[in-house]
């Protein structure tokens, strides 16, 4: 009952906050979290993971004894932060957290070469990195990670479900807060709401239910703070939620530090050109002294701060980092590499990036909506317009103008920076292909889609519209991009379907076989000749703790297979020197040719077979294990 354990944690210093600020306990679960994942992450920085569950337990009694103390002191208070549609919302999310992950289990590339396999060695290993690691990418921003392995602490079990509930909460508490407008008194649109916001995750990504990509909580963070940038009054409360939550934000992802940039950009646009006066105002009233103005600016380099620390222990351990400081690497003077670079493929790669931000279809074979990235910016601009000419206040224009101006900077900005990353960090091959093109882009239009949304949900609270068109408008844009009988599927196999499970397993079952004749320090090298390499990420994956090599999974002593890599025998003699064990998943004629010379008095090499290494002299003998 992990997930009921999460849920008292962050109740804890939910309600304390609540009876401190006098908002509903909703409206702070959300900065709650945000403290929580920060200080998950300060703990892994101090090497103390290991103590993570004793420590936050600690700090989430203490909230609560505090909290107690604070309710005797303002019993009046209770019933308007507690009793409250937000905290129904809240209960029934960590509810649908138990229940639709239960059968959910990993499938995807991304998730076998690094999320999944990064959160299997924490998990072992109970520290953000050392040596054993066997995961790739180990310089990816590690937020999501760390809650992922707390969640499994708290079990003392590592389950690939749990990967799925935390991505499913950090999708869907965000949006919580956004419940303080529903009311008991009116029931049926207090259900239709928060049926709304239960479903809005999956705008363009219905598959977010059965994945731990991060692309889609990366969207909502994003368009939660500028949501709350928008519609918030300027106060200390709305300055600190969205600073810290920009500062998660930068820890999930690479591209982090480019969406935090454009958040303070709309910031900026916010504070010279829509409510200036008001930031004037503020401004003069709570930061009158120099300390008041250094602590506003720390609190605003926060966000750049943790991104700092976490560069920094990248360092101090020399972990590789390629995708980590793409942004950052390559803000120097161009090398002759470059050079040559943007002369050969640069240009293909920058004419098909413009030809798929144009022509490109994102919204699925299904979606009643499926248009091109550019044409769904023209659609919100348009409709954004149009909704202006039906405000009963025309004051609200503000919002809609800051709502367009955001959308407009965050899709222009954010693919900027994704081609750059494509010229500049993504090998040659998979620029040329646009890589993982529409996951990547869903992550800006989520967010710019929830901007629309809720912007328009905000006027609609506060002071209406004179037609009620608007929130046609509005519902069919969600309709129209949320799939919901493909979701309804994904969760019925989720709770109830197992078969699943053991029909993508079935090719990689010898895994477990294996495992009985290893023990942790063992080393095995993996063959599995024309494999693209999706076999051999999840045998990877599989046997971790035990390292595996680093690619040359398919090879050839000379040979021009794309999927293949040409070591000679001499050198596949001398790597093979280093491991324990060697395991053919499957190998064809050319391997056998090439390489059978290697081994001693070795006749027949058979698939699906692990190999004991035995080193004679300068050859090596293969003695059959299972």
């Amino acid at each position: 009952m992990n997930v009921l354990y999460l849920f008292l944690i962050l109740i804890s210093p939910s309600l304390l906050l609540s009876l401190k600020n006098k908002k509903e306990i909703g409206e702070n679960i959300f900065l709650a979290l945000i403290i929580f994942l920060m200080l998950l992450f300060i703990i892994g920085i101090l090497g103390l993971l290991q103590y993570s569950v004793l420590i936050i337990s600690f700090i989430s009694l203490v909230c609560f004894i505090y909290s107690i103390f604070c309710i005797h002191k303002n019993k009046p208070v209770i019933k308007n932060i507690l009793f409250k549609p937000s905290l129904i919302y809240t209960i029934i999310l960590f509810i649908l957290a138990h229940f639709l992950f239960r059968n959910s289990f990993m499938n995807k590339w991304d998730e076998f070469s690094h999320w999944g396999i990064y959160v299997k060695n924490m998990f072992n290993e109970n520290v953000l990195w050392n040596s054993n690691f066997t995961s790739g990418a180990n310089g990816y921003p590690p937020i999501v990670s760390i809650f992922q392995y707390f969640l499994m602490k708290l079990n003392n079990c590592f389950s690939e479900a749990d990967l799925f509930k935390g991505m499913f909460l950090l999708s869907t508490i965000p949006l919580v807060s956004f419940c303080k407008n529903l009311s008991f008194k009116k029931p049926l649109e207090m259900i239709f709401y928060m049926g709304l916001f239960l479903t809005i995750p999956s705008i363009l990504s219905y598959d977010y239910l059965n994945s731990i990509y991060v692309d889609t909580v990366v969207g909502i963070f994003f368009a939660v703070s500028v949501i709350k940038l928008i519609t918030n009054q300027i106060e200390t409360y709305n300055l600190t939620t969205y600073v810290l939550a920009l500062t998660i934000l930068i820890l999930m992802k690479s591209i982090g530090i480019v969406v935090v940039g454009i958040f303070y950009l709309i910031l900026l646009i916010d504070i010279i050109f829509i409510r200036r006066k008001e930031y004037i105002e503020y401004y003069n009233s709570h930061f009158n002294k120099i300390l008041d103005k250094v602590k506003l600016l720390i609190v605003l380099a926060l966000p750049f701060i943790f991104r700092i620390i976490w560069s920094l222990f990248l360092k101090y351990f020399a972990v590789s980092s390629k995708l980590g400081n793409i942004f950052i690497n390559y803000i120097s003077k161009p090398t002759a590499a470059m050079e040559l670079k943007r002369k050969t493929y640069f240009p293909t790669v920058i004419n098909d990036f413009n030809a798929a931000i144009f022509k490109s279809n994102i919204g699925g074979t299904n979606s009643i909506i499926s248009i091109p990235s550019i044409y769904w910016i023209i659609l919100l601009i348009i409709l954004s317009l149009i909704i202006m000419e039906y405000l009963k206040n025309h004051d609200d224009r503000k919002y809609l103008k800051l709502s367009i101006i955001s959308i407009i900077v965050s899709f222009v900005l954010y693919s900027g920076a994704l081609l750059y990353s494509y010229l500049y960090s993504f090998d040659i091959k998979e620029a040329l292909i646009l890589a993982s093109f529409t996951r990547y882009m869903i992550t800006i239009l989520i967010a710019t889609i929830m901007i629309f949304i809720f912007t328009v949900f905000f006027i609609n609270f506060k002071n209406g519209f004179t037609n009620k068109i608007v929130m046609y408008i509005v519902m069919g844009i969600i309709m129209f991009t949320i799939r919901i009988p493909e979701m309804l599927i994904i969760c019925k196999n989720a709770i109830v379907d197992t078969k699943s499970y053991e029909k993508f397993n079935e090719p990689y079952k010898k895994t477990d076989e294996i495992k009985k004749y290893l023990s942790t320090d063992d080393k095995v090298y993996y063959i599995s000749s024309e494999s693209e390499g999706f076999d051999y990420l999840v045998f990877k994956y599989k046997l971790t703790p035990n390292e595996i090599q680093n690619s040359n999974y398919s090879i050839c002593s000379s040979c021009s297979d794309e999927n293949k890599i040409a070591v000679t025998p001499e050198n596949f003699l001398e790597q093979l020197k280093n491991y324990d064990y060697l395991f053919i998943y499957k190998h064809d004629k050319d391997f056998y040719n090439d390489y059978h010379n290697v081994f001693e008095n070795l006749q027949i090499i058979e698939n699906k077979t692990l190999y004991k290494i035995i080193r004679i002299n300068n050859k090596i003998k293969l003695e059959k294990v299972v």
